[in-house]
């Protein structure tokens, strides 16, 4: 087919940024250039960014900008059919990928005390837990959407309050009715700083593999748990799939 660039001409419309381009109407390129240049030596490592145009008034809006390389995406992951039997989660929707090495302690909501009206609460119960752990590194599992601004939907946890998590895991839950936050800006934020998130079906978590262990603390509606062993976390960011396995 013919790009024409005559609006009277039959065909599909396209919306392109090829009139601002080409003509400069608009210093989006050499805006766009700069952004990048500063992005990348600010952060040491390419970023991507989203933006906004108003043409009528020339106005750039810069709305986000973050790294762009997310660690282990690249990297062979082998997931055995043994892994996938024995695994605490099993994940076929993943963000991020890799093996997670050093994770130690794992924090899960407890099933027996989980109340969706307590979402809001949930959020400074796991801050008090990631101030206990002093930096440690640990994979975080909770039903909904973690980082929703809406707390019926989900646990309304901003990053500070889980910094060191690694792993992000959102559980489904019969009761709650709710997609995934992957894609949201939460998560990609969180795993442009080298964490993973995944999304776990209900028959997919395990949570009786868990039924001797012993936490070493608990808030209202968490679990804590920690291992002597690393926990086995491989993500495979190719095919799409997950697993973390007890040690």
């Amino acid at each position: 087919g013919v790009l024409s660039e005559n609006v009277l001409d039959d065909g599909h419309r396209l919306v392109t940024f090829h009139g601002i381009l080409q003509y400069d109407s608009f210093p989006m390129a050499r805006i766009i250039r700069d952004l990048l240049k500063l992005g990348e030596e600010a952060m040491a490592s390419p970023v991507e960014i989203e933006f906004a145009i108003e043409l009528s008034s020339h106005t750039f809006t810069l709305l986000q900008i973050r790294p762009m390389a997310i660690e282990g995406e690249d990297e062979e992951v082998r997931i055995s059919d043994a892994e996938r039997q024995h695994a605490l989660f099993y994940a076929r929707k993943v963000i991020g990928g890799g093996l997670l090495h050093d994770i130690h302690d794992l924090v899960v909501i407890d099933e027996a005390r989980f109340e969706r009206s307590a979402m809001a609460s949930m959020a400074l119960e796991l801050e008090k837990l990631t101030k206990e752990m002093e930096g440690r590194p640990f994979i975080l599992a909770a039903y909904g959407r973690i980082g929703s601004s809406d707390s019926w939907l989900g646990i309304p946890v901003v990053w500070g309050q889980i910094a060191g998590c690694r792993a992000l895991i959102e559980l489904e839950h019969g009761g709650l009715d709710v997609d995934p936050s992957q894609g949201a800006h939460f998560f990609q934020n969180l795993t442009s700083l080298g964490s993973v998130a995944l999304t776990v079906s209900e028959g997919d978590y395990h949570p009786e593999l868990l039924k001797d262990v012993p936490p070493v603390s608990r808030t209202s509606h968490f679990l804590h748990y920690r291992f002597t062993e690393e926990l086995v976390v491989k993500v495979d960011a190719r095919r799409g799939e997950a697993v973390v396995v007890l040690p």
